[in-house]
This record gives C-alpha cells, sequence and structure tokens, in this order.
C-alpha cells in the first residue's frame, strides 16, 4: 500500500482579505499557505475549522477580534483584524418651505430618494398628492382651501408628518 506524505518546507503563511461585519453578519475570506489546518476565531468564543471562506453571525455589535490561524508540522501563523459593526447613517431629512404657505409649496428631496407628498386635513382626509423625485419639486397649491393640514413626506425609507398652515 502506497501512501504520501507531504513535508512541509516552512511555518505556513495566513491572511485575511475580506472581513466585512454588516447587519450582524460577517463575511470573511482568507488565504493560507503551507497549511496543513486552519481555524478561525471570531472573538465571540466560537471556532470555525477547515475552511478559507464563509459568513458568522454575531448577537452584537462589537468591536470583535477576528483570528485566523493556520498550522503545519513547522508550526503556526496568526491573521487579525477587528470588526464593528457601524450602522448605516440615516438619509438626511427632507426639507419643505415656506410655512406658512400660500400658492405653492418647495420640497426638497435628498440624493437617490423619490417618493410622494400628501396633505391630509386634520380629520385625516386626504386632500391632495404629489409624487417627486430628488432634488428641489415645486408643489401648487392652487385650489387648496386656507387652513391647517397635516403634510406627510414620504421617502423609500422613511415618512415624516409635519404640520402645514395654507393661508
Amino acid at each position: 500500500m502506497a501512501r504520501s506524505i507531504h513535508i512541509a518546507a516552512a511555518r505556513p503563511t495566513v491572511q485575511i482579505t475580506q472581513a466585512t461585519l454588516q447587519n450582524g453578519v460577517l463575511t470573511f475570506s482568507g488565504s493560507a499557505s503551507e497549511a496543513d489546518s486552519v481555524v478561525w476565531d471570531f472573538g465571540d468564543g466560537t471556532t470555525l475549522a477547515g475552511v478559507l471562506s464563509g459568513t458568522h453571525s454575531y448577537a452584537g455589535n462589537g468591536p470583535y477580534r477576528v483570528r485566523l490561524y493556520a498550522f503545519n508540522g513547522c508550526g503556526g501563523d496568526m491573521a487579525e483584524v477587528i470588526v464593528t459593526h457601524l450602522p448605516v447613517a440615516s438619509p438626511p431629512p427632507w426639507r419643505f418651505y415656506p410655512n406658512p404657505a400660500s400658492n405653492q409649496l418647495w420640497v426638497e428631496v435628498p440624493a437617490d430618494d423619490q417618493g410622494e407628498v400628501r396633505l391630509y386635513s386634520l380629520i385625516g382626509q386626504q386632500v391632495t398628492r404629489y409624487a417627486v423625485q430628488s432634488g428641489l419639486n415645486t408643489l401648487p397649491l392652487q385650489g387648496v382651501p386656507r387652513g391647517l393640514y397635516i403634510l406627510e413626506l414620504r421617502g423609500r425609507q422613511a415618512a415624516s408628518y409635519h404640520r402645514l398652515l395654507i393661508e
């Protein structure tokens, strides 16, 4: 019976090539040369052996010290990164003016957003609706009776409600 034996010429070398933590999920990958085995330590008490890439879920935002170990008969090597989940910045708010308004209302919609503007009476009846795009939108108010209204600014990710007086 023939057997092959791998003889390491040197200690292994290891490198973490990706470690991105987003929404509690770490996407990781690494490289190792001259390694007989590899082990990930995710910094939260869990480990994973035998793979160089994958995903790992965390319960919190970190920071976590992520380590990749490689071993062979000549020794071992370790690479390390620290990952922290940074929450995505909330989009800038929509702006509207003037308030009080008379003939028209200007609504500034942040870049890369769009949606609609709705005007409601104080008892919740929809008075009018406008589709808006990113940038400055001019909305005509002719035909809308004087009074106090609820203005809904609704984008792709958020909605806000404001009082609007039409004179």
